[in-house]
Order: C-alpha cells, then sequence, then structure tokens
C-alpha cells in the first residue's frame, strides 16, 4: 500500500512539474483540483473498542460502517468514495485526546463520528475547535458537552434534561434516596443535574458515594447504603457491567430497594448480569425506535443479520444518522467544515432512524428526549 501511494504522489509531482514548466498555473490548480476530487472523503470514528464500553464503541462503529458501504456502493458523495477511520478512545480523556490527534493530524480527517463516552467527547472537542473539525457524537449526553464548541454536536440528549427527568419521577414515590455513581464524565454530571433538582424537588440525599471506573466490587458502598437506610437507590452507572454488577451484589446481601437506573442499565448486557433483582427497576433512557419506520425497521434487521444485536438499538441508529447527516451537508455545501457546521445548526427536520430532528444553537440535538422504561420479565419495556 506504501508504495502504491509512493508511486501516485511521484505521478503527481510529475504532472503538476510538467503544467509548471509549461507556466500554465491556471492548468496546475485544475489538475490539482482533480487529483483532490479523486481522494476518499475520511470520516473518523472516535469510541470505546475495548474494554466494558466496547459495547456501545463496536456498534457505533458497525453502524457507520453500514452506512458508509451502502453510500459507496451507490457512487459515493458527489462521486467520491468514503473511507472510514476508526481509532479506540476507551471510554478515557487521554486516550480519546491522543486519537483525535491522529484521525486529525495524521489522517487529516475533518469529519469525526464520536466519542461515545462524554469524556471522550469532551477530551476531543477541544481539539476538534482548533482545528475546525466536525464532530457529531451518537452517544455522549454530559451536560458539559452543551458547551464543548462550536463544531461539537450531539444527536442524543442531554443528561441535563435526563437527570430532572429522573428526579421527576423519583420523587413521585420516595423522598430519602441513595445515588452511587461512576466516576466518568457521564455518571458525574448526571449526579449533579439529579441531586440539585431532587433536592429542589423536596428530596433528601441520605447516601451519595462514587465508585472507581469499571469497578467490581461494591460490598463496602452496599453495607453504607444498608446501614442509612433509604427508600430507594439510583444506580448511575456508566456501563452495563458495572450497573449490572452493583445490582447483583446487593442481591447477593439479601438487600431489597426499588431501583432507578441510567440509560447503561437498559441494555441486555445489563440485565443478564444483574439476573432477576433488576426486576422493577425503573430506568431512565431514550425512547423506542418508530418500528412502524419501514427505513428503521430495514436498518436493524440488516445490522442483526451481519452483527446481532446491539447493546442499545437508538446508538446504532444514531450513529447511522450521523453519516448520512454528514452526506447531507456536503452534497449542499462541498466540504468547508465551516458551512457543514452552519448547515447542521440551521437544521431543524431532518427525517432519520431516530426520529425527526435538529440542532440548537449549541449542536445539540432537539425533539429526542430521555424517557421513563421499566424492567419487566427480565426486558425494558415502555409501560408497567
Amino acid at each position: 500500500m506504501k508504495k502504491t501511494y509512493l508511486v501516485s504522489i511521484i505521478g503527481i509531482l510529475i504532472i503538476i512539474g510538467a503544467a509548471c514548466t509549461q507556466e500554465a498555473p491556471q492548468e496546475t490548480d485544475k489538475i490539482i483540483k482533480k487529483v483532490e476530487e479523486a481522494q476518499p472523503i475520511k470520516i473518523g470514528t472516535l469510541g470505546p473498542l475495548t474494554g466494558d464500553s466496547s459495547i456501545v464503541g463496536e456498534p457505533i462503529k458497525h453502524a457507520v460502517n453500514m452506512a458508509i458501504e451502502e453510500i459507496n456502493s451507490q457512487g459515493g458523495i458527489n462521486g467520491r468514495p468514503i473511507q472510514i477511520i476508526s481509532e479506540d478512545a476507551k471510554c478515557n480523556g487521554k486516550d480519546a485526546a491522543s486519537a483525535a490527534q491522529k484521525l486529525i493530524n495524521i489522517d487529516n480527517v475533518k469529519l469525526i463520528i464520536g466519542g461515545a463516552c462524554s469524556g471522550e467527547t469532551l477530551a476531543a472537542a477541544p481539539i476538534a475547535e482548533e482545528h475546525s473539525v466536525i464532530m457529531i457524537s451518537p452517544a455522549s449526553t454530559a451536560p458539559s458537552i452543551t458547551n464543548a464548541g462550536d463544531y461539537i454536536f450531539r444527536n442524543m440528549p442531554s443528561d441535563a434534561q435526563g437527570g430532572t427527568q429522573m428526579a421527576l419521577e423519583v420523587i413521585k414515590k420516595y423522598k430519602n434516596v441513595a445515588i452511587v455513581s461512576e466516576q466518568t464524565d457521564f455518571s458525574q454530571g448526571q449526579k449533579t443535574i439529579f441531586n440539585h433538582e431532587f433536592q429542589k424537588l423536596g428530596g433528601s440525599i441520605m447516601v451519595d458515594e462514587d465508585f472507581a471506573k469499571e469497578a467490581k466490587d461494591f460490598r463496602t458502598i452496599l453495607l453504607k447504603i444498608k446501614v442509612a437506610g433509604p427508600d430507594a437507590i439510583i444506580i448511575n452507572a456508566q456501563s452495563a457491567a458495572t450497573g449490572g454488577t452493583f445490582i447483583k451484589q446487593l442481591s447477593e446481601l439479601n438487600l431489597t430497594y426499588p431501583l432507578y437506573g441510567t440509560m447503561p442499565l437498559a441494555s441486555q448486557d445489563a440485565l443478564i448480569i444483574a439476573g432477576p433483582a433488576a426486576e422493577g427497576m425503573v430506568i431512565i433512557t431514550t425512547p423506542d425506535l418508530n418500528k412502524n419506520n419501514k427505513q428503521t425497521t430495514d436498518f436493524l434487521t440488516r445490522y442483526r443479520k451481519i452483527y446481532g444485536d446491539p447493546s442499545y438499538e437508538i446508538v446504532v441508529a444514531a450513529a447511522y444518522d450521523n453519516v448520512y447527516l454528514l452526506k447531507e451537508a456536503i452534497e449542499a455545501v462541498g466540504l468547508d467544515t465551516d458551512k457543514i457546521r452552519d448547515y447542521l445548526y440551521d437544521l431543524r427536520d431532518y427525517h432519520g432512524l431516530i426520529g425527526t430532528y435538529g440542532f440548537d444553537k449549541n449542536g445539540d440535538v432537539e425533539n429526542i428526549k430521555f424517557v421513563a422504561k421499566y424492567v419487566k420479565n427480565g426486558e425494558v419495556v415502555s409501560t408497567k
């Protein structure tokens, strides 16, 4: 591949040199433009491809790849194929920053789908901003992403709304609660919003404990909860593994409380780990996809045929949407990222797999909101 690339570069230089020798700079510009137009449009993905959170990152990569393969099979964008370049950001800021630097400075990517974890997006955002690179996240929900930059978008709702929704659900039945939160940007952002809103509604936080990212042992925290005796527990986990393990260990200690969970607990991975102890849990998560939308059902059928069941249907659908959002923008305004940015800000009624939506002045999605769902017979359902 390196040899082919070198030969191509030499060929381009010979052509340009010949044009310059003939004193035709305008012809040189045309040749350079033609060469550029023959190159693929690069789209980077940035997300966790290893570790507990890979159950989010890998499906995002798969969905992006599906969309790119479809578009390329139909002639690409304005005749140019799309090339995907994927980087493992490992659900942490340090690796996300390194991944963003590589995508932008080495691979010359101007369009990134990601991050998945909020910490990834927050770490990569300043680098994208500095280089006028568009980033669209299909999964990051931390409230602070709202102010992450002018080139940063997401088609997943903010925890500013999700944390408020959680507080409204809990206060309906319980006033004295325990909350346990993973030490990640996602979980800490969710906790800040929930605690503020819940206390404003008259609730009391009896236990507020954090645990390390991808923790495996929660017995010390569980014993503190047992002593405090709250009415209910809010499980604010970053990953399905940590949330599911917390519930499993709760059951192993013969402790029974009404449970409330954040979005990662809506995955089958979490419920399998948790077992029967998760029954009846209320989860604040994203709405169901519209299964009456043929485009949506066709996508999910194709996805399952290739990769099996996704952990979060709406996340893979959002990632797929992001490729087509970029395609629409490029076809409308070209590859100038300032123009793509402005196009996305002006978007109000994009008809995607996850619904009809647009972006507000901060790049946050409009018209997609968190809702309450329930665990019933080992499944997450929309009604009790």
